[in-house]
């Protein structure tokens, strides 16, 4: 993955479809997690360059597509879905649906983080070798649910966003 799969034609990229670039981070990731990890980050964040006003895309493609880009594309899931299929559509989002896609983001990080707090507290002192698969899983789901996208911090904005669409 370097990215280009998920940027608009018209600023030289490929544009595939969302879920055949979720196909191949999902393929790359029973290979190495890291590196599926860091090119899905790359991946749809430049699918969201297709959202940018034309200025601002011209701004940030002015050197070509060519180069890694952070952010993310909450995953579709309850009420997300509706918004993950107007993306799909290329319709654009508005206030209510970005705030649903950004709490989905954040509730799933904070519930995966929580469901390996069970299992690591399950395994006993099992848990505690530092090379463990166990202690890997603990470090790796407290460092993505740091992400701004995903911290406690994202409910704050999404509620915001949902309370000013609603005035």
């Amino acid at each position: 993955m370097n990215g280009l799969e998920s940027v608009p034609e018209g600023w030289g990229g490929w544009e595939l479809p969302a879920p055949i670039v979720v196909q191949v981070g999902t393929c790359l990731a029973r290979y190495d997690a890291s590196t599926a990890w860091v090119g899905m980050i790359g991946s749809t964040t430049h699918a969201l360059a297709a959202f940018l006003p034309e200025e601002g895309a011209a701004e940030v493609y002015a050197d070509g597509p060519d180069f890694l880009m952070g952010g993310l594309v909450p995953p579709p899931n309850g009420e997300a879905r509706a918004g993950w299929a107007k993306l799909e559509a290329g319709e654009d989002l508005g206030p209510q649906d970005r705030a649903v896609q950004l709490l989905s983001a954040a509730h799933a990080a904070q519930t995966c983080a929580r469901a390996v707090e069970i299992m690591y507290a399950s395994a006993g002192s099992a848990a505690l070798s530092l090379d463990g698969p166990l202690q890997r899983l603990l470090r790796d789901v407290h460092a993505a649910k740091q992400h701004a996208l995903v911290s406690f911090g994202m409910y704050e904005t999404a509620g915001g966003m949902l309370f000013a669409a609603r005035a």
